[in-house]
């Protein structure tokens, strides 16, 4: 035997990790979809316009990517590459642009926490089929 075989146990648990990969990715999905299916119903918006890159001013994208973060553990470089292969620090300002704007703006927290109550009711993301 060489020392370049793997084992049961090291087939089992690279597989396992592997799952757990794939699962992940599928909860940051399913809740990035849900956060970017309400910002548009909310902000009556075409679905497309959430992930055009480049649109000064898109209240939309900027709370579903809010939304988005708020709701998973995932990077924000998972987030990025949802919205469009978006960079990390983007997606950084853009989170903290929305939280800047909420402490300024009642009318834009109230909005945001509506959103986020419609997301947090549907349960776990890790749960939404």
């Amino acid at each position: 035997m060489t020392q370049n075989m793997e084992t049961d146990q090291d087939v089992i648990g690279r597989r396992v990790a592997e799952r757990r990969c794939v699962l992940a990715m599928k909860a940051l999905l399913d809740a990035a979809e849900l956060a970017h299916e309400i910002s548009v119903k909310a902000f009556d918006v075409e679905a497309a316009e959430l992930l055009a890159s480049r649109r000064h001013g898109n209240e939309a994208r900027w709370a579903a990517i809010y939304l988005a973060r708020l709701v998973t553990d995932e990077t924000v470089g998972a987030i990025g590459e949802y919205f469009g292969g978006v960079s990390e620090p983007t997606i950084s300002k853009t989170v903290a642009r929305v939280e800047a704007r909420r402490r300024e703006d009642r009318g834009w927290d109230r909005r945001l926490a509506r959103l986020a109550g419609r997301l947090t009711a549907c349960g776990d993301p890790a749960q939404i089929s």
